[in-house]
């Protein structure tokens, strides 16, 4: 029986007992109504239930997108700010660097130029035939030679050093006239380049020779192995007086003072200060001098420092990635700095100007000195 059935019969029956009159009561034993819903009531129901829940998560997305709004503008506020007041600074060209190009040097060249450093710990590496062939030559016949000056046994140096030296020696001679003696004869006192460019045997030679007449223990500090000395670079001189008498002397105090003052005015250097010795391992030498070229050599001895130590300072205080040595000399500025050499590659690129006059050296160690004129 179903509910409709079930609920005609109690009516009926309530009807009878209550004939309508009152006091009639409610039949005994009446049943609960009790729903039972069918399969598609069931599944309606589910589904209405599905819906909800889809609503209600679509709404707390909705929320939480609305939500997250605000924090991303402000993120994105930061990051503009961010980009327009902090400046990455190798992207920023110094004044002084602007119309640089990177021009390439083979990186075995390190060891080449006026600038190159030879010492007791720092080897001499010796050019080719060729290369020695055409940059060393003989003084004999050279302008200045037996007017200016005499030679002793190593009669070679540099090509391109030979105008300046001969040129210090005019103006010293100039300057002080009187300390060059002349003879009864006619001979006058002159300059004698005693020794230049060495080679590796001729090195060895007076290496032998130094340590025979003085011990190793002293002999070491004025004659350096062969392959560590500064004569193989043809660079340096060892000058004494010749006299009219035929001997070899040292410079009287006059004439060394005025050298030593004076030397750098033409691109030389006193290299062995007995004040450096700890740096250079070499004794005071008065009579040996070295070319490094202008400025270099007026900014060494305004300041006081050895090859060593002028080549610490340009590698450690500048270089082109950080800033050059500014420096003025006679009226003409300079910009010096160092670039390392790319060590493991046969090209290094070293920083240039695209036009106007600079110099490149290596220091023999490792890297490159370049000397720009502004």
């Amino acid at each position: 029986m179903n509910f409709d059935e079930n609920r005609n019969n109690d009516y009926r029956s309530y009807s009878a007992n209550a004939g309508g009159g009152q006091g009639a009561k409610r039949p005994q034993g009446h049943k609960k109504i009790k729903f039972k819903p069918n399969k598609e009531g069931m599944t309606a129901l589910l589904s209405l239930l599905l819906i909800v829940v889809l609503v209600i998560v679509l709404l707390v997305l909705a929320i939480k997108a609305i939500a997250s709004k605000k924090p991303e503008k402000t993120a994105e506020t930061t990051t503009v700010a961010t980009t327009e007041t902090t400046v990455d600074p190798l992207s920023v060209v110094p004044e002084w660097r602007k119309n640089y190009v990177n021009k390439p040097y083979a990186t075995d060249d390190v060891h080449k130029g006026k600038l190159i450093l030879v010492n007791n710990s720092v080897e001499y590496k010796f050019p080719t035939a060729a290369e020695e062939s055409r940059d060393i030559v003989s003084l004999w016949g050279q302008e200045g030679y037996n007017t200016n000056y005499v030679l002793g046994i190593d009669a070679r140096l540099r090509r391109d050093i030979i105008m300046p030296m001969n040129k210090m020696f005019t103006d010293l001679k100039a300057a002080l006239p009187e300390t060059f003696e002349t003879g009864a004869d006619g001979k006058t006192d002159k300059i004698i380049v005693a020794s230049g460019y060495r080679d590796y045997n001729r090195q060895q030679s007076v290496y032998n020779r130094t340590i025979e007449e003085m011990g190793e223990e002293v002999g070491k500090y004025y004659a350096t192995n062969p392959g560590f000395s500064e004569h193989h670079t043809g660079l340096a001189i060892d000058l004494k007086i010749f006299t009219h008498k035929g001997a070899t002397v040292d410079f009287n105090a006059a004439q060394q003072e005025w050298l030593v003052k004076n030397c750098a005015k033409y691109g030389f250097v006193l290299r062995y200060d007995g004040a450096k010795v700890d740096i250079t391992k070499i004794l005071h030498e008065s009579w040996h001098f070295r070319y490094v070229g202008v400025p270099h050599s007026a900014y060494m001895t305004e300041n006081n420092l050895c090859l060593e130590e002028y080549i610490d300072l340009l590698r450690n205080n500048y270089s082109y990635s950080d800033k050059p040595l500014e420096y003025s000399y006679e009226g003409v500025d300079y910009l010096i700095y160092f670039c390392p050499a790319q060590s493991g590659e046969s090209v290094t690129f070293v920083p240039v100007p695209a036009s106007g006059e600079y110099t490149v050296s290596g220091n023999n160690v490792d890297g490159f000195i370049v000397t720009v004129t502004k």
